[in-house]
């Protein structure tokens, strides 16, 4: 039985950034083998370079035929962003309603904030591109 998301996310906050052992993608491969089971591909990086992580992600289109677009979000959907600045992704929260969690949240390996956070929605720092959900969950 998968614990409470609550308790999924309080393990995961606050474990460190690292471009080449722990990023953005790591943080939603783990999570997923948690939440569902399911073990995605992990992409390991040679150097510290936002330009080298991009054209990883970008390039494993095995990858990317797991998932499809998604219009309603549910818990742990996968959003991409994108911009001048990169590529990210996270993992989205749906609100429950109550004090803080009244807005839709995001959870994820941020490089500027030092590691994975938990934060609104809109405050990710670049542009949403896309939900996308599992094939396999749809």
């Amino acid at each position: 039985m998968t614990p409470p998301r609550e308790e999924i996310v309080k393990r995961y906050v606050g474990r460190p950034f690292d471009h080449l052992s722990y990023n953005c993608w790591d943080l939603v491969a783990d999570v997923y083998a948690e939440v569902f089971g399911i073990e995605l591909p992990r992409y390991h990086l040679k150097t510290d370079s936002v330009t080298e992580a991009i054209r990883a992600f970008r390039k494993h289109d095995e990858t990317r035929a797991l998932f499809e677009k998604v219009d309603e979000r549910r818990d742990w959907d996968l959003i991409e962003y994108g911009g001048a600045a990169g590529l990210h992704v996270g993992l989205y929260l749906t609100p429950r309603g109550v004090g803080f969690e009244t807005r839709a949240r995001v959870l994820h390996n941020d490089r500027d904030s030092g590691g994975v956070v938990l934060e609104w929605a809109g405050r990710v720092r670049l542009p949403e591109t896309g939900a996308y959900r599992l094939k396999c969950l749809a």
